[in-house]
């Protein structure tokens, strides 16, 4: 966020005050998702009956008191946002024998609006942090192969950060290019875009447009 310098000429003297110090929070339109699905993710199996193309996505307005020069403090960005989910989960149930599991699938299909945290570090090159508190849910669905009482779980928790592709508790990697941390200020910058990286991290950041 830029400053002004209001210059002030007194008798020979010149002052100099900062303006623009201590103003409003900066508010950014942000898209935030994971690709994919979820559950046992790490077994051939799963790849061969989810669909890969499923996804978890926060999208809204968020804002911050963002700082003014350079510093090492985190900048913290908050707001309300709508959460939209497509996402299957890979899991297991018994099989025909009391000591057989087979692989199963569950889909997850809802939207919710839920309160997202988004902190960025004042580190350079640590990236940021995604929190989701859960919220209010619309139109959720399970549908699938799996045992009725897991896919029902499944429902009732959502939009719980620990459901779908768990928003709560998500770090964002850096790019090169962009960066969170420029000319030692932290922050978020427009028409910005950090994918995910996979396997540190699964979620990644678009940040739209600055708003009022």
């Amino acid at each position: 966020m830029g400053r002004a310098l209001a210059v002030l000429a007194l008798g020979g003297l010149v002052l100099v005050a900062w303006a623009n110090r201590g103003q409003g929070p900066r508010g950014y339109e942000v898209q935030m998702g994971m690709k994919g699905y979820t559950g046992l993710a790490e077994s051939d199996d799963c790849r061969k009956l989810v669909n890969p193309q499923g996804y978890d996505s926060l999208i809204g307005t968020l804002r911050g008191k963002e700082p003014a020069g350079p510093t090492d403090d985190d900048v913290i960005y908050t707001g309300r946002v709508r959460r939209v989910t497509r996402i299957d989960y890979c899991n297991t149930k018994p099989g025909q024998s009391a000591d057989q599991l087979v692989w199963c699938v569950a889909r997850l299909t809802g939207s919710a609006t839920m309160w997202a945290e988004l902190t960025v570090y004042g580190d350079p090159g640590r990236g940021a942090y995604l929190h989701a508190d859960s919220g209010s849910a619309q139109n959720v669905s399970v549908t699938g192969d799996c045992e009725t009482s897991d896919m029902q779980e499944i429902r009732n928790s959502y939009p719980e950060g620990t459901t779908g592709g768990s928003p709560d508790g998500q770090p964002i990697a850096e790019s090169s290019p962009p960066k969170f941390v420029q000319g030692g200020i932290p922050k978020l910058r427009d028409s910005s875009y950090f994918p995910a990286r996979e396997p540190e991290t699964a979620w990644g950041l678009r940040v739209i447009r600055s708003v009022p």
